[in-house]
């Protein structure tokens, strides 16, 4: 390459800088083996195979120490593997080295280090945008910048800029993936399904496409289509959509159909194999076998622990904080609480699961504590990325639901959903505590979505660390609205939930207020002529 462009220079006639002027080896690599590695994991990430994509770049690095962006995409590969601390790792290497790096690369890798090192998602989108001005065809700046219009809850700002960058190239699938969940979480359906099939088109050889496209339907609440197109997806890769028909076939009360699905998952990513290894617990939680599943989440937790499969205790520990909620275990609840707040602070997370560690105290009873955890979490926050934000208001919100102030706490969820995504996923607490407030239809609409729904994982559907509470929420969602169908007077409707409520549950190996009371429900109802 620089040879060419000695002769295509002479050929012109152009002026020479020799200060000015940088060879190719000086701002990538001297080593065409290692060029060709990083160009094959910047392929396989673009395919999104990260674990391949991390050998790839690994190899890459081995044969050239100091090659930048190869240290930059290690740390973008790391990103979606999970592992926070290798992320940083790469990120400060790509930094360091960031001066061997052609000019654009070189900024972008600043911007990247100020979004992921500082948190400042302003300052990133600040030199993204001056990128792009001097770079209009640095094709990964654009989805970058509205990954931090995301963090700065500027959903329209983010697709603005995915839509740019598609101008430049309409066959940027992984551009088109992206634009389509912008478009689901603004709620403008025919535009998101445009986008995902314009993506299925450029690669229809590749599982995330049929992925992209469940989830947008499930997203839409129209679940037959989402799990046929998961289901195509997982044709061409066991482990890609396997959490998520596992999920649905729990939530319809097929057992084995899930365990079957979350066993594809134990060949997959480490975050993946913790998942397979909870697939038991998961579904004891369903039937509201809690004790079963806590034995089941300790065991796998001693394993995680003793393997030092970081993503795996983190796991673990959300479920158990939460089955320990559900069992009125509050001191236990707050210890796994703790110990996933310690993981989470080794990532360095401003919140670092202090919001649920606030709701253990909380709940264990020490309301000073948890003040002064909340208190922490402001500090944390302040100046920094708006989507931080999001935790304390939802713990803020968590807490006056848990002191039984229905109204306020009504008023703090919807501060919290303001910052989040039009679209957003559903949330059990706001349901009930709109029912408790005599906004039944809403509390009704709500509740009905929290009985089908299963995680999607794209950050900004939704809220904190509730996305561990669903295998329970589910469920509790049928007792939920039987209560508000017998309000409105709905008898055949309530009867129908709180049958379906207690069918689930018929196992339970907990004392549960719930069923308790579903129970002395349905039998004043079947008695009423």
């Amino acid at each position: 390459m620089d040879s060419l462009a000695s002769l295509v220079r002479n050929d012109l006639r152009l002026p020479t800088s020799p200060g000015e002027t940088k060879s190719v080896a000086a701002i990538s690599t001297g080593s065409p083996e290692a060029y060709r590695a990083y160009v094959e994991g910047v392929e396989l990430i673009n395919k999104l195979s990260f674990s391949e994509a991390k050998a790839a770049l690994t190899r890459a690095i081995e044969l050239d120490k100091n090659f930048a962006m190869a240290y930059y995409h290690l740390a973008y590969v790391n990103i979606f593997l999970g592992d926070a601390t290798r992320t940083q790792e790469a990120f400060g290497k790509a930094w360091q080295l960031r001066n061997r790096a052609a000019e654009p690369d070189r900024i972008q890798i600043e911007a990247m280090y100020h979004f992921w090192i500082h948190a400042d998602a302003a300052k990133a989108a600040e030199v993204l945008e001056t990128l792009l001005q001097n770079y209009p065809h640095y094709q990964e700046a654009y989805g970058l910048l509205a990954v931090a219009y995301d963090y700065l809850c500027e959903f329209e700002k983010a697709k603005q800029a995915l839509l740019s960058g598609l101008k430049n190239d309409s066959l940027n699938k992984l551009m088109w993936n992206q634009v389509a969940y912008e478009y689901a979480g603004l709620n403008q359906r025919k535009e998101a399904f445009e986008a995902v099939d314009r993506y299925l088109k450029i690669a229809p050889g590749e599982p995330n496409p049929y992925d992209s496209k469940g989830e947008i339907y499930f997203w839409f609440g129209d679940v037959d289509s989402a799990i046929y197109w998961y289901k195509k997806s997982n044709s061409f890769r066991i482990t890609f959509s396997a959490s998520k028909l596992a999920y649905n076939a729990l939530l319809q009360q097929d057992y084995q159909s899930a365990q079957n699905y979350f066993q594809r998952l134990a060949s997959g990513t480490v975050s993946d194999r913790a998942e397979a290894d909870n697939a038991f617990a998961l579904i004891s939680m369903h039937q509201g076998k809690l004790r079963t599943a806590q034995k089941e989440l300790l065991k796998n937790l001693s394993a995680h622990q003793a393997q030092e499969i970081r993503a795996g205790v983190i796991q673990d520990c959300s479920y158990l904080t939460i089955v320990s909620y559900e069992l009125r275990d509050y001191q236990s609840m707050r210890e796994f609480a703790q110990k996933r707040s310690d993981e989470l602070k080794l990532r360095r997370d401003f919140v670092y699961g202090r919001d649920i560690l606030a709701w253990a105290w909380l709940k264990k009873g020490d309301v000073a504590k948890s003040n002064a955890l909340m208190e922490e979490i402001r500090n944390a926050v302040k100046g920094k990325m708006p989507w931080w934000q999001v935790s304390l208001d939802y713990t803020n919100a968590l807490a006056s639901f848990e002191e039984g102030k229905y109204a306020n706490s009504v008023g703090l969820f919807g501060k919290a959903f303001d910052r989040i995504c039009p679209n957003r996923a559903p949330n059990y607490h706001y349901g009930v505590a709109l029912i408790k407030t005599g906004r039944t239809s809403e509390g009704i609409r709500e509740l009905e979505r929290v009985s089908w729904w299963s995680p999607i994982l794209w950050s900004w559907l939704n809220v904190s660390f509730t996305n561990s509470y669903w295998p329970i929420a589910a469920v509790k969602a049928h007792y939920w609205l039987g209560v508000a169908y017998e309000e409105q007077g709905s008898k055949d409707k309530a009867i129908k939930q709180y049958e379906t409520f207690l069918n689930i549950w018929k196992n339970a190996d907990f004392d549960s207020p719930e069923l308790s009371d579903a129970k002395a429900r349905l039998g004043k109802l079947r008695n009423v002529k």
